[in-house]
């Protein structure tokens, strides 16, 4: 399910433009500083966690899928380490 979002060319599309809207907005505010302006710290500020916001949201399914595999993994560690408990607690020499 994540693979098919993750591939979607839409979805590829969205990431892309907010990639160009952070390279966009680091490129403005540093020729605005660069030409002497002052630029208030609440605006950069601002772009800079709109940026990170939207990135969370389409990094989303991939942060989705190893919060699964971890789940997975550790419900597998689990269950070896029971089944490992209850074989020792079955042996006669226990």
């Amino acid at each position: 399910m994540y693979d098919g979002l993750r591939d979607h060319p839409g979805f590829q599309r969205l990431r892309d433009k907010i990639l160009e809207y952070q390279d966009g907005a680091m490129s403005v505010i540093a020729r605005r500083l660069m030409s002497g302006e002052v630029v208030d710290q609440r605006e950069i500020d601002f772009m800079r966690g709109f940026a990170e916001g939207a990135l969370v949201i389409v990094e989303m399914p991939e942060e989705a899928e190893k919060s699964l595999e971890r789940a997975a993994q550790s419900a597998w560690n689990r269950a070896l380490q029971e089944q490992l408990t209850e074989e020792e607690g079955a042996s006669p020499y226990g």
